[in-house]
């Protein structure tokens, strides 16, 4: 966690304990929905504090008596149904006295015990974009953005211009989705397009239905708007993807030596400085750091899994999956062997799920030790595993 959110995340915790114990001012309740409306950080942990999971663990965890009450009935009498801003606004006089009862029973050195031990979770990404308009200005988005206009500035005099009929090529929006999130957007044309966590979408200016051109950089799964006459073209470092009309899935991070596409449905040509392909349905084109084009039958299942939900590892080593989730869950790993690294683990699991998960599905394996610090992950083989080999 970096330092300056440290004095925010705690004053999430001071106005959630006052929300609970009911001593909230109109104030403090309009700066905590400032909080989680603004960060996601703060939206998360206020999340976790007041959720019912939470709050049982906290009583039924470490006070046996406790255990005989029924908790159940007193969330159906909260009518919780999640969300955080929700639940601020549910709380009323028998939350006030669960919370009561809670610091009765447990003090508050439980209270900190269990909110350190929550969190050590790590949570999957969320919807999130760092969007630089063309006039410069530059917000950061919470909720996808389906209807497109990604093509027009945000102020007035841009928009005129726009109105005119003429565009500067010079001018564009920079999409840009940090570790830790995924966000959809919606272009004029119709086009769809899903990006991955630490991924760059350029759009500029003058893109319209008739001049269909991006830049990307990361990993996106496209559904091009079908319009024979004008092809939609995907420019990267490595080549230029012309699309007409489809579904792919187009992989070009800048820390991998390598451009993947795979074609789910529709056309596309794949094209560098010497060599232009015509990609047949099911395919995989990978460009190479010498601007090589080689085409394989594809596992179109496991490589847009991302985009289902789901993460799909098919014999990948330890390193090569740690380097996939790291993106997905902000996290750094490190291996205190190459034997580590090299251990190889065939996977179908929940993208949504937390990290803690997965973790535990490999020390069930009983081959690693993995420990967890902050988002710093090390693994190392079991001494077992090591004697054995």
């Amino acid at each position: 966690m970096n330092d300056y959110m440290k004095p925010q995340l705690e004053r999430v915790k001071q106005l959630v304990m006052k929300q609970l114990t009911g001593q909230l001012t109109a104030a403090e309740e309009r700066e905590l929905e400032r909080l989680v409306q603004t960060d996601s950080r703060c939206r998360r942990l206020a999340g976790r504090l007041l959720s019912p999971e939470f709050l049982s663990k906290a009583v039924l965890d470490h006070n046996k008596q406790a255990q005989a009450a029924s908790w159940q009935s007193l969330y159906e009498r909260m009518g919780y149904t999640g969300g955080v801003l929700g639940r601020f606004r549910r709380i009323r006089r028998w939350m006030v006295a669960a919370a009561a009862v809670l610091f009765l029973l447990l003090g508050w050195q439980v209270w900190r015990y269990q909110e350190r031990d929550a969190a050590k979770v790590i949570y999957p990404g969320i919807t999130q974009a760092e969007i630089c308009w063309p006039d410069g200005q530059q917000f950061t988005y919470t909720s996808d953005m389906l209807n497109g206009k990604f093509s027009l500035a945000s102020d007035t005099e841009a928009k005129d211009t726009v109105s005119q009929g003429f565009v500067s090529p010079d001018l564009y929006t920079r999409v840009v989705v940090p570790l830790g999130s995924e966000y959809r957007i919606g272009l004029d044309d119709g086009t769809q397009i899903h990006l991955n966590a630490g991924s760059t979408l350029t759009v500029p200016s003058n893109f319209s239905a008739h001049n269909r051109r991006i830049n990307l950089s990361g990993e996106a799964y496209l559904e091009v708007s079908k319009d024979s006459l004008h092809p939609f073209t995907i420019s990267t470092g490595k080549a230029d993807i012309r699309v007409l009309g489809t579904k792919l899935n187009v992989r070009c991070y800048e820390d991998e030596s390598q451009l993947d596409v795979v074609l789910e449905s529709g056309r596309v040509n794949v094209r560098t400085v010497g060599q232009e392909i015509s990609l047949p349905v099911g395919f995989k084109a990978t460009v190479d750091a010498d601007g090589r084009v080689n085409t394989c039958l594809a596992d179109v299942y496991a490589e847009t899994a991302w985009h289902q939900g789901r993460f799909v590892f098919d014999n990948r080593s330890m390193e090569k999956i740690m380097h996939e989730l790291g993106r997905w869950y902000d996290v750094q790993a490190s291996f205190s062997s190459d034997e580590a690294r090299k251990v190889r683990f065939t996977f179908d699991i929940d993208r949504y799920g937390t990290f803690n998960q997965f973790l535990d599905m490999i020390r069930l394996t009983g081959e690693m030790d993995i420990r967890l610090k902050g988002n710093q992950v090390l693994i190392s083989m079991k001494e077992h595993s090591n004697k054995h080999n």
